[in-house]
């Protein structure tokens, strides 16, 4: 299954395919999108059903099978601002890591479905789609839903903070972050035993 943009979730109304097709496999209905367009509603877990029932599972390559770059120890940096961007990364690789960049959600999740990530730091606010709905699709993701993930922002109310909390943030800094607060929250995602925030956000 081909995914070209990720969008944000929206409620539709399903409309039957009756009486002129009837009995498609994997395919609920269709619905009318904002711009006027018709879309089919697929049913994911149906397709997946089809398919075991009609391949050798044995001769499907599934797609976590896939070659791609274990590099555990690889952080990925995400944020639109290029200032930014090599700021942290010179921080981190002064810290002897190994470093990637993203300007967005979306550039980021390309990234991520091909390289094994051990740390992502990402910006709240970013075109195309920002901090808090790249964090929710990662969680959503059951390869990547245990990825510990920083963000750092200028936005400090705990209005932000608590949004940040409900998508799924493992930290939450704001900016700007010296090398010293940055070296001890990475740290602690890069032991092992670590598995829980730094510090549990109030609401």
């Amino acid at each position: 299954l081909y995914i070209d943009e990720v969008l944000k979730p929206q409620e539709v109304t399903l409309k039957t395919l009756k009486p002129w097709m009837t009995d498609v496999v994997g395919v609920n209905g269709v619905c009318l999108l904002p711009n006027g367009v018709v879309a089919p509603v697929i049913n994911i877990f149906e397709l997946l059903q089809e398919i075991g029932k009609n391949l050798d599972i044995s001769s499907v390559k599934l797609a976590t099978d896939r070659e791609v770059n274990h590099s555990s120890n690889k952080i990925l940096v995400v944020d639109d601002s290029l200032s930014n961007r090599k700021a942290l990364s010179l921080m981190l690789k002064a810290l002897d890591h190994e470093v990637d960049t993203a300007v967005d959600g979306i550039d980021a999740l390309k990234q991520i479905e091909n390289t094994k990530y051990k740390l992502i730091i990402t910006d709240l606010e970013m075109p195309n789609m920002n901090g808090l709905e790249m964090v929710e699709s990662l969680r959503a993701w059951h390869e990547t839903q245990n990825i510990p993930i920083i963000m750092i922002t200028s936005r400090s109310t705990s209005k932000h903070r608590q949004l940040a909390s409900q998508a799924g943030v493992s930290e939450y800094l704001t900016k700007p972050v010296d090398s010293g607060t940055l070296k001890r929250t990475v740290d602690h995602f890069f032991d092992k035993s670590n598995t829980k925030p730094l510090v549990k956000k109030a609401g």
